[in-house]
């Protein structure tokens, strides 16, 4: 996903986006502050690599710094459970001092008065609270953490009270789009924004098992359906770019809590270490950073001709976590572009017939150029996720460099 597809922080960009992207300056920087968590949600990404040292507070400031120096604008901190690191505080002050706009991915459940009241003071313009569910038999089962839903909530409360901006992080599965409708609903009692994504991803050390957690063609069908009414009615789905390359390695960046340098969240390959280099030698002269860069829609030979391009968002990292290669197709973003065709030709997800029309679509996608994809059943053939190894070295999908 580009910055400007994000609506939240599209407001706060303005026209840097396009002179950031022209010129490699990281305007967003995600930084992981510990990969400890509290919960143990079914779906999450994040896996912990045992033995690794954490950054340590000061290298985290130093950060911080560096990137500011680079041309930062906005820095989210997030985990793990971010507000588990024991100088949670402190690294806002930082934040703020440097004039970043900050944003806070949090479970919500460490948030009391006052830590509410601590937050409300500092440069924060959003915090993002995960929630899965309506109900705490929902949500707490997801996260394996008792009480975990009663204490996101409250959090949402405490800081919406305080004068922060909350948004609801919704994240769709299979085990909980019954709750669906409940969830909106939930929101609106609350007055707190929300943000829905369809998107299961693998674990960044390769364990593809969270896909099966993924919701169904009609159902995700009805999710980006409301979604458009909701942020662009009366003008419908929007149009995918013409480019299907993204802000990646450009003006997008993430650091994880062992100080690996990545060009995207989603593109779990180490370009450098911050423990052993410095950010600005990394972000400047990585040459897998480069070789991002300089990807172009015309190096991908199965993407750039495909017959869902126009209703395709590709993500690299996607198609790297899935099949291990950063040049192919994204088995999830072509199931969702061969959804988004079926709903721009007018089709209705809850027909009955409606995944029969988005497997007619799959079958023209890159996934089945590719032969990613089992003819005549709208499924891969199961390649996806076979990778054994962890994608953590820049020696992998190619980046040997």
């Amino acid at each position: 996903m580009s910055l400007s597809e994000d609506a939240e922080v599209a407001p706060l960009l303005g026209g840097f986006q396009a002179k950031a992207y022209a010129r490699n300056q990281p305007l967003y920087c995600l930084i992981e502050l510990t990969r400890r968590c509290n919960e143990n949600c079914s779906h999450c990404y994040a896996a912990v690599s045992g033995g690794r040292e954490e950054m340590p507070t000061p290298r985290i400031k130093r950060l911080l710094e560096e990137v500011k120096e680079e041309g930062g604008l906005i820095a989210t901190f997030t985990g793990g459970e971010a507000t588990l690191h024991r100088d949670f505080l402190d690294l806002l002050d930082h934040a703020t001092r440097l004039r970043f706009a900050i944003q806070v991915f949090t479970n919500g459940t460490r948030i009391d008065e006052p830590m509410a009241d601590e937050i409300s003071r500092r440069n924060i313009f959003q915090v993002g609270i995960s929630v899965y569910g309506a109900t705490p038999g929902m949500h707490d089962a997801i996260t394996r953490l008792p009480g975990s839903h009663a204490a996101a909530l409250r959090a949402a409360t405490l800081l919406r009270d305080r004068g922060v901006p909350v948004v609801f992080k919704y994240v769709m599965m299979s085990v909980n789009m019954p709750e669906y409708e409940a969830m909106l609903h939930q929101s609106e009692a609350l007055d707190v924004r929300f943000r829905i994504d369809g998107i299961i991803t693998s674990r960044d050390n390769g364990d593809a098992s969270t896909f099966s957690l993924r919701i169904g063609e009609a159902d995700l069908g009805r999710v980006l359906k409301d979604k458009a009414e909701r942020e662009n009615a009366p003008k419908g789905l929007p149009e995918a770019p013409k480019d299907l390359t993204c802000t990646l390695a450009k003006s997008t960046c993430a650091v994880t809590a062992y100080g690996d340098v990545y060009g995207c969240v989603a593109m779990p390959v180490a370009a450098g270490n911050v423990m052993e280099r410095p950010f600005r030698e990394i972000w400047r002269g990585s040459p897998v950073l480069e070789k991002m860069r300089r990807v172009t829609t015309d190096d991908l030979p199965v993407c750039r001709s495909c017959e869902l391009r126009n209703h395709c968002t590709r993500c690299a990292g996607m198609a790297y976590v899935e099949h291990g290669d950063f040049y192919g197709p994204s088995s999830e973003a072509c199931r969702q572009a061969s959804i988004t065709k079926a709903l721009r030709e007018g089709a209705d997800p809850s027909d009955p017939h409606f995944e029969e029309v988005t497997a007619r679509n799959l079958e023209r996608s890159g996934m089945a150029r590719a032969g990613l994809l089992r003819p005549g059943t709208g499924r891969w053939n199961g390649a996806c996720g076979d990778r054994n190894h962890a994608p953590a070295s820049a020696k992998l999908a190619g980046f040997v460099v």
